[in-house]
């Protein structure tokens, strides 16, 4: 089930007290890239949504996305929705984003090589930029930007933090997100 309330605070997003205090402690950064892999329907977006809102609360920085579509709307920042009948396909858009002097991108889903570079460069000019992958696991994730095309020394200078989610059944607590964290050393 889509998760379609914005209102969604971060600690509702795991029952884990140390992911919960890492999300609050990713909604202070200012620059880099932060990546969320997982499967169709794992929560990739909803976790995403869930901290831009937490960031949109202070009120002190511009938030811009690019989705395809938009599954959660949040009036607290500009969201653009793809559409390629329009001509506003996914390179477009990135375009048209950073023309809007964003301090924070979350670029829906990193599909190919184009987005992998332009995802890097929006990271490497000072924005905190939040994007999603399907990759298994976070080191999937890793190895996919470097097949896109993406220098590794760019990557070390860019990627801050890779999560990986998915949700899992229990028969007694319902359904719960798991995450796996790679993050990289200050």
């Amino acid at each position: 089930l889509l998760q379609t309330d914005v209102q969604m605070p971060i600690e509702n997003l795991s029952n884990q007290e140390g992911i919960t205090d890492y999300f609050y402690s990713l909604c202070k950064m200012r620059q880099g890239l932060l990546v969320f892999s997982g499967p169709t329907n794992s929560g990739k977006t909803t976790t995403i949504h869930a901290l831009l809102h937490e960031i949109a609360k202070q009120k002190r920085y511009k938030i811009v996305t690019l989705e395809d579509p938009i599954e959660i709307e949040d009036s607290s920042y500009l969201q653009i929705q793809v559409n390629e009948t329009m001509g506003l396909t996914y390179e477009k858009g990135i375009e048209e984003l950073l023309r809007h002097d964003p301090d924070i991108l979350f670029i829906g889903e990193t599909r190919n090589a184009y987005t992998a570079r332009m995802v890097i460069r929006a990271a490497l000019t000072g924005h905190l930029v939040f994007t999603t992958l399907h990759a298994k696991n976070a080191l999937e994730s890793i190895e996919r930007l470097i097949d896109f095309g993406i220098d590794p020394f760019e990557l070390r200078n860019t990627l801050t933090s890779v999560i990986a989610q998915r949700i899992y059944s229990r028969p007694s607590q319902g359904r719960t997100c798991l995450y796996e964290v790679l993050e990289k050393e200050i």
